[in-house]
């Protein structure tokens, strides 16, 4: 991954922020811990996302705005970028429409968080991990 490749990060609660990717900064945002990539769930593959690795394991919080953008369920922190390298296997940023529909959920999500905290309530979802299925290992 380039260091230089911009990702567009989203947090469970909304917040977002564009940052290097780069391995050194990603396993910071992942604190470390284990990530992956995944691709969304169109069949032209349209944008692509690091994940927390465990996130459906270790307790990380259901990802509202980034499961809208991907079609899938992501849990913890994701950087957005783009569905496929480029040809030197580089990280690229995401598309700026994708990169506009996740900053548009983002806001919306932290709003409707925000609501529903000022009214006693928790909108927080985590995975249970007694229903989470084996992994699986899709060819390129």
């Amino acid at each position: 991954m380039s260091d230089n490749a911009m990702v567009f990060v989203v947090w469970p609660d909304g917040r977002f922020e564009e940052m290097e990717g780069g391995f050194e900064n990603l396993r910071r945002l992942y604190d470390g811990g284990p990530f992956d990539f995944v691709q969304d769930n169109r069949e032209s593959h349209v944008i692509g996302a690091y994940i927390d690795d465990e996130g459906m394991l270790n307790g990380a919080l259901f990802n509202v705005p980034a499961s809208i953008v991907l079609g899938r369920p992501i849990y913890g922190t994701v950087a957005l970028c783009a569905a496929y390298p480029d040809d030197d296997g580089n990280t690229l940023p995401a598309p700026v429409e994708m990169v506009k529909a996740a900053r548009g959920s983002a806001k919306v999500w932290a709003f409707i968080r925000a609501q529903a905290e000022s009214m006693g309530q928790s909108l927080d979802l985590i995975a249970d991990p007694s229903t989470i299925p084996p992994a699986r290992i899709i060819p390129w």
